[in-house]
Parts: C-alpha cells; structure tokens; sequence
C-alpha cells in the first residue's frame, strides 16, 4: 500500500513515472523480543518493482514500462549498501531514456516508503490490534 501509485520525481519537463506494483517481495522478517520486552525488527529482503512512465521529448506520448529491483534490503546493511538496478522493455530512444529517469530518481523516492515499512515492522506486535469495525445498519 505504500509504495503501490508512488509518482516518482521524474522532472515534469521531461516526462513521467509512477510504481504500477510490486512484482514481489521475498526473503526473510522476524521480529525478536530481547533483553525483556524490547521488540527488534531483522529483515533480509530482496524487492520487484513495476514503473509506467511516459517521456515528452520524443514524438507521440507512449506507456513505457519496466522494473526497479532492490537486492538486499536488510536491516543490518545501510542505506547506501541496498543494490538497485533499473530495467525497461523494449529498445529505442524512448525507452532508454526513461530507464534513465527512473534510475535517476528511483531510489530516493522509494527509500522514505521503505523507511516506514521497516518501522511498520518493528513496530508491529509493540501496539494492540486495531478494535474490528462495528457491522453496519441494515438500511430500510
């Protein structure tokens, strides 16, 4: 839910791109209770992102899409040691150029929302459940 519509900072003169979804997420997650209560998140996972994009400067606007893929996205590593790599379908001008646009800028966008998942994550198990919600009237 985070991540999924995520506009990414493409410049508006040169084109756009959003994250269409995530292809997957696997690996591992475990939150650990240590030294009493205290809950400690460690994670390992390896992320697929799908983009859509268009670019501007090249004749007729067109869907181009493509992948981010974030290896070891682990809560032992910082920030700087995730490996992201970018992907396009397709060849031609275009397509390079917004594999380039989404290189550019796929990373900081995404790292704030992968941010708050990690502390979702650590977070989970340290709060109550939220209460379930009250059936609704019947109307008549």
């Amino acid at each position: 839910e985070l991540l999924v519509a995520l506009p990414l900072s493409v410049p508006a003169m040169e084109g756009t791109a959003k994250i269409a979804a995530i292809k997957s997420c696997g690996g591992e997650a475990m939150l650990c209770t240590r030294k009493g209560n205290k809950k400690v998140a460690v994670y390992d996972l390896n992320m697929v992102f799908s983009y859509e994009g268009t670019v501007t400067s090249e004749g007729p606007e067109k869907t181009l899409k493509g992948e981010v893929k974030l290896n070891e996205f682990a809560s032992a590593n910082d920030e700087d040691e995730y490996e992201w790599s970018v992907t396009v379908e397709g060849k031609g001008k275009p397509n390079d150029q917004i594999k380039k646009l989404v290189t550019a800028t796929a990373s900081k966008d995404l790292l704030p929302k992968l941010r708050e998942y990690a502390a979702a994550l650590a977070a989970y198990g340290t709060q109550p459940p939220p209460a379930p919600a009250a059936p609704e009237e019947p109307q008549q």
